[in-house]
């Protein structure tokens, strides 16, 4: 194990001198020109990877920038659900009564973009995006019975919410608000 280990050592110090060499006395020599080019090709490889990993970087710093958005998505879903204990609550507003909701994993998945067509544009519209829910599961509550059983099946209602940026300001076009709201 030791030889082994002295092996190594000796070869990590043998191409120390040798690059050392290459880069010093050496340098004008064949081995020293190509050590000269790979270790110039080396470095140009690490600044472009440092840039790129620099422009990686940005885009993560700016998503933890709250997006133009974010304000108009957080306002629809603070008119929809509360959350407590890491559960969603909500009230249904279909059907003859209404009903509490409880949601568990309760995400929203997006923005996803969409197309946007002349019709758009005329009437100012810049952009639209839309959010998916997904929800691990959901119940119900009814006064004679108390909270149902989980449900994992996706729950009734609960559709997209889009938005638009409508003369640059952004806005809800289409949301399950009026399926379920704290109203």
């Amino acid at each position: 194990m030791k030889f082994l280990f002295r092996i190594i050592i000796a070869s990590v110090i043998a191409s120390g001198g040798l690059v050392g060499y290459s880069l010093t006395i050496g340098k004008d020599t064949r081995v020293g020109l190509q050590t000269q080019q790979v270790m110039d090709d080396l470095i140009t490889l690490a600044g472009e990877g440092i840039a790129t990993l620099q422009e990686y970087r940005s885009r993560d710093a700016a998503e933890f920038i709250e997006a133009p958005y974010q304000e108009t998505l957080d306002a629809c879903m603070r008119n929809m659900f509360f959350v407590k204990n890491g559960y969603h609550f909500s009230q249904s507003k279909w059907g003859a009564q209404s009903a509490p909701y409880q949601f568990r994993g309760l995400e929203l998945i997006g923005p996803k973009g969409m197309v946007i067509n002349q019709l758009d544009y005329a009437k100012g519209i810049d952009e639209r995006i839309t959010f998916e829910f997904y929800v691990e599961a959901y119940r119900s509550y009814h006064k004679s019975t108390g909270w149902k059983d989980w449900d994992v099946s996706p729950p009734p209602n609960l559709d997209s919410i889009t938005l638009v940026l409508h003369k640059g300001t952004w806005k809800v076009a289409a949301s399950p608000l009026k399926s379920y709201n704290l109203q």
